[in-house]
């Protein structure tokens, strides 16, 4: 406990903590202490604490020096020390005097210390003083601040701003709800009510200016951050995002408090007819995900996507089907493969596809490592895909790797039959000389054969010899393949492990299966036998 002695009346008063310095500075400002105790000590003091006791301690020094100078009688008594300096300085003269005394003795107790202490101390004392006794003064026009009760925060008015205000505690942040400009008293303290009672039952909202745009897209982000999600999905997350963009009658850009249902109601006449039902089908999962997040981390209310008026739309456009070759424009096909466009660098990767029932990019990603004529199969365990930037890379994973389990349902073994082995052989006798060892490889612009010229290719010449009056690309021609081993009864689940199906799927009797004419015809006799 410090002690401070009046030389002059010999009263000794007791500092035990720097409330009582408060008293006789007039609620000295702690940073005031801190800039004092800096001017003074080389290096700066590690603590309050120590910058505290290095004033209390100067103060009394010098006070012991100058007191008998002044011949102070009028100090504050010991009872007053006991209180809180919370009376008006106004309505206490004799306390207003001995401060008025006290800040002209502190000008006199510092004016031995350095031009620079000067600057950095007593200037920053004399106004805060100042101040105080301002403040204090003008407390009697000002109502006092009344607690609301239970921790709920401070309801008061000031006169000064001539507006109510109401603080408030949330997440460990101060927070001030301000009367509004032609607010009425009645209903400002309505808000300041409801405020309350969302804080005591959990329901209050902080006010955010994130749009949903920046929600998800933060969200994407993190994903393929966190490795949960590769470049290809990345990238396709990202066209959804932007197809929602597009269509979203501007709600994507606002506010995500402030979106209303009839904002995304507006947008999904131009969805339906503007995109394809999977597309929308992406798109309606990322709207779902965002407004997910912004309700998990109370950023609004309650979900608007559990509205029923936002049931996922269908499209409008029609759904295109995928027909598989017919026996005749299969062996068509073949025939033109074998002869007229035998030497096209393409006609090797169409007749592989037909035969094998490959994905493309599955195709364009074999490797001589993945070939063992031996036990006569190809090991099919990565595909040809796209990074974020949009462009070719090989993958490690089939298209059905499950990133979550680390398991790629998709890795499987193809059985070699005769043409696919004298495919094989042909690539293989040609010196294979790329980086990866692939195949199949674009040698003129030493890159991997694009799946998209593929495409074009085969259109070109389904135009030229007029193969089919359907569309052709590499999806008709994985197509035919399966269809063509469920027409010779071939096991469901066979087919299914061949084609790289998750199993229990129903995308290979749903999609793949394009029964022929001819194939009804023969299972229709049967019925004779029955």
């Amino acid at each position: 406990m410090l002690k401070l002695q009046n030389k002059t009346t010999n009263e000794i008063i007791d500092f035990e903590n720097i409330r009582y310095l408060q008293i006789y500075f007039g609620g000295m400002l702690d940073t005031i202490i801190y800039e004092f105790a800096i001017a003074k000590q080389n290096p700066s003091p590690a603590s309050f604490d120590e910058a505290r006791n290095l004033f209390v301690n100067d103060f009394v020094k010098n006070w012991n020096t100058y007191a008998t100078k002044t011949g102070y009688s009028a100090l504050p008594s010991t009872e007053m020390l006991d209180q809180e300096p919370t009376p008006p300085l106004s309505t206490n003269k004799s306390i207003q005097n001995t401060l008025t005394k006290i800040q002209k003795e502190i000008s006199k107790i510092l004016g031995e210390l350095t031009k620079n202490e000067q600057c950095i101390f007593i200037q920053s004392c004399i106004e805060s003083l100042t101040e105080i006794k301002n403040n204090r003064n003008s407390q009697k026009n000002i109502q006092k601040s009344r607690t609301v009760g239970n921790g709920e925060g401070s309801l008061y008015y000031s006169e000064a701003k001539k507006s109510w205000f109401y603080q408030y505690v949330y997440n460990g942040n101060r927070k001030t709800l301000k009367q509004k400009k032609n607010e009425s008293v009645k209903d400002f303290k309505a808000r300041v009510t409801s405020t309350k009672s969302k804080l005591n039952t959990g329901t209050y909202i902080e006010k955010t200016y994130d749009t949903l745009h920046d929600i998800l897209i933060n969200h994407i982000q993190q994903k393929f951050e966190d490795g949960v999600i590769e470049q290809v999905s990345y990238k396709r997350n990202m066209e959804s995002l932007e197809q929602l963009k597009s269509c979203g009658k501007g709600f994507m850009n606002k506010p995500v408090q402030d979106i209303k249902v009839s904002d995304i109601v507006a947008s999904k006449k131009t969805i339906r007819k503007k995109y394809s039902q999977s597309c929308i089908d992406k798109m309606w999962g990322l709207l779902r995900k965002g407004f997910h997040l912004a309700y998990s981390r109370r950023q609004i209310p309650f979900n608007i996507m559990d509205d029923e008026a936002l049931a996922k739309p269908l499209s409008e456009k029609e759904k295109k089907v995928v027909e598989a070759l017919t026996i005749q424009e299969q062996r068509r096909l073949e025939t033109i493969l074998d002869n007229e466009e035998k030497d096209h660098p393409y006609a090797d990767i169409a007749k592989f596809q037909l035969n094998t029932a490959m994905r493309i990019g599955e195709v364009l990603a074999r490797s001589k490592d993945d070939i063992d004529f031996e036990k006569a199969n190809i090991h099919i365990h990565n595909t040809l895909t796209k990074d974020k930037n949009d462009k070719t890379i090989l993958g490690k994973h089939t298209k059905t790797y499950n990133k979550k389990t680390g398991i790629d349902l998709g890795e499987r073994y193809l059985p070699m039959n005769t043409l696919s082995r004298k495919i094989l052989q042909k690539q293989l006798s040609s010196k294979i000389t790329n980086i990866h060892n692939l195949i199949f490889w674009d040698y003129e612009k030493n890159t991997f054969v694009s799946r998209g010229e593929v495409n074009s290719w085969l259109d070109r010449i389904n135009n030229k010899y007029k193969i089919t009056p359907k569309s052709l690309s590499s999806h008709v021609l994985r197509h035919t393949r399966i269809t063509r081993w469920k027409e010779i009864g071939i096991d469901h689940k066979v087919i299914q492990y061949w084609a790289g199906h998750v199993e229990g799927s129903n995308i290979t009797n749903d999609t793949y299966f394009s029964l022929q004419e001819e194939f009804l015809q023969k299972e229709a006799a049967k019925l004779e036998q029955a």
